[in-house]
């Protein structure tokens, strides 16, 4: 009789280690070519997309140094030298036939190849600045016997507004403007300025450029700003001189005899008024159009000045900090500087201060909510309409407060799931030849994206195993 129960208790415990000892399926999704390699190493995978059986990634020749878009199992060449990266490649879409639209080159010029069908070549092509990946509407300019063009899912137009369009050489060389369809051609790596049909471009030797005419009234400049109706102005010091001496310029013709010894941040409004902070010997002020000018400070930063005729900055006095908005009482006084100050042409305002800076007790202030502490703040963000973002760091994790929502930011080294009944979790750091599944060791790999299958109730993950790409999905009880 108790050899008997033995028995069954040897049987359950063998049941039991094999119910939490289940194999996954696993699915092989692409093989390695000799000398091929994923892009970028495997445990920084460039995966736009990666979802069940339909993935898109890059793999480079370690011989040729060429790289391959592989879309879906479907290899697709690519010729130029673009230290190619999913996220700089325009729209892909795993989940459409040939849902990918790239950017290529070869000895005959520029190429943008959009599902398969390549357009051009062109002289030049770029993409539209701070372009969406997935909008298949997406804009890229190009230029052609020295014009530019956009083109718009394949409708093409002369190009319309005012941006960078291409270089040539380092930061030393040739800038060309794309001024409505026409290259403006500048020197040297630097700023651009636009406010409706004109612009401003100082470069990195402090030249200034206005609608494409080279400025020599002065050199050193080092701000700028221009306003719709053609004005322009800007500072610059006089670098031989010790300490150096600033003055302000509008329309080349210089507004103050009597040099300041700094200037933080320069405004021209409509109207054709400065709105600027300065330095006269010891003591800071703030000259804004229309309002009694303010003195006595310590130091001025973070000047903001809006077409609304909205503004703020920080200050310091007798050793505290303060920011003042326009039509508010000042806030502080602050232990330590305040950082990141932005307002918008509502008056709506956001900033981060840090409370002492032994704790680091930082915070951030948006019209009259308070968040935090926080160990640290940084990327702080408002936009026209009042949204707000930032990101913060608290017990050595990282955040995201996008509008009050508030999300965990991995640093790509692990990946936490859980099961959307809450009883199930995975887990997989990539100093691991493994992953966690409810607190047990599976597989022999770590993952390189993973997620939770709805339908299938299943955590279903990618790992990168000998020369072969693999999909893994483990069903749940």
């Amino acid at each position: 009789m108790k050899t008997f129960s033995l028995f069954i208790v040897i049987v359950l415990a063998l049941l039991t280690t094999d119910i939490h000892a289940q194999s996954p399926v696993r699915n092989v999704l692409y093989t390695f070519t000799r000398n091929e390699i994923m892009a970028c190493g495997e445990h920084h995978i460039i995966q736009h997309q990666l979802d069940r059986y339909r993935f898109a990634f890059l793999v480079k020749d370690t011989v040729t140094e060429k790289h391959t878009l592989i879309f879906n199992g479907k290899r697709i060449p690519l010729y130029g030298d673009w230290g190619y990266t999913l996220w700089s490649m325009g729209y892909l879409n795993v989940n459409e036939p040939d849902g990918y639209i790239i950017m290529d080159s070869d000895e005959k010029g520029y190429y943008v190849n959009r599902r398969g069908q390549k357009e051009g070549p062109y002289e030049w092509a770029r993409w539209e600045e701070d372009y969406d990946s997935s909008n298949p509407d997406m804009i890229y300019h190009y230029v052609l016997a020295g014009r530019v063009y956009d083109n718009i899912n394949g409708r093409v137009r002369k190009s319309q507004g005012i941006f960078v369009m291409m270089s040539s050489g380092d930061d030393s060389d040739t800038r060309y403007i794309s001024v409505n369809g026409k290259l403006d051609q500048v020197s040297g790596y630097g700023r651009l300025i636009v406010r409706g049909n004109h612009y401003a471009y100082i470069n990195n030797k402090g030249i200034l450029y206005f609608n494409g005419r080279m400025i020599y009234t002065v050199s050193n400049i080092k701000g700028a700003a221009i306003n719709k109706k053609g004005d322009y102005a800007y500072y610059y010091n006089m670098e031989q001189q010790i300490p150096a001496r600033y003055y302000i310029g509008k329309n080349g013709v210089k507004l103050n005899e009597e040099a300041y010894l700094g200037i933080n941040d320069l405004y021209l409004t409509e109207d054709g008024e400065v709105a600027y902070a300065y330095r006269k010997g010891n003591c800071w002020s703030v000259h804004i159009p229309g309002v009694e000018e303010s003195t006595g400070y310590d130091y001025v930063e973070n000047f903001i000045y809006l077409e609304s005729g909205n503004y703020a900055y920080t200050y310091r006095k007798d050793g505290k900090y303060y920011v003042r908005i326009k039509g508010q009482t000042d806030k502080g006084p602050y232990d330590n500087r305040c950082r990141d100050l932005r307002i918008n042409e509502k008056g709506q305002f956001i900033y981060g201060y840090q409370l002492n800076e032994l704790n680091h007790n930082f915070f951030v202030k948006i019209n009259n909510s308070e968040y935090g502490p926080f160990d640290y703040v940084t990327n702080i963000k408002l936009s026209e309409e009042g949204c707000y973002s930032f990101s913060f760091e608290k017990a050595s994790k990282c955040y995201t407060n996008n509008n009050g929502t508030i999300t965990q930011v991995d640093d790509g080294s692990y990946i936490d799931i859980d099961s959307d009944d809450g009883n199930h979790s995975f887990y997989s750091d990539y100093t691991y030849d493994y992953v966690v599944i409810d607190g047990q060791r599976v597989g022999h790999s770590p993952a390189i994206k993973g997620w939770y299958d709805k339908d299938k109730h299943a955590f279903v993950w990618n790992s990168i195993e000998g020369n072969e790409l693999v999909a893994y999905e483990y069903k749940l009880d």
